[in-house]
């Protein structure tokens, strides 16, 4: 689950990375002057209205409404990796 959360917001993630990179280090200043941080701006938002949006983050009660079995589920394989190491 956390796995699939962390691949549903990478491009976002990546936005986010790209933009502390580029105003963090003096080099990227002459470019962040001349627009760099609103064009990656500008691609995220477009980027947001295409196919692949930013899905927000799934909460435990959605999961447990779609899968209501997860809880149970977690329990047994906890319980088994306790007597497989045991």
């Amino acid at each position: 689950i956390l796995q699939a959360g962390d691949v549903l917001t990478a491009p976002f993630r990546i936005t986010e990375m790209f933009l502390r990179f580029v105003t963090t280090h003096p080099e990227f200043k002459p470019f962040l002057e001349n627009g760099l941080a609103e064009a990656i701006m500008e691609v995220e938002r477009k980027s947001q209205k295409s196919i692949f949006e930013m899905p927000q983050t799934v909460s435990w009660e959605r999961v447990a409404s779609k899968i209501p079995r997860i809880y149970y589920d977690l329990i047994d394989v906890v319980e088994a990796e306790k007597r497989r190491f045991s």
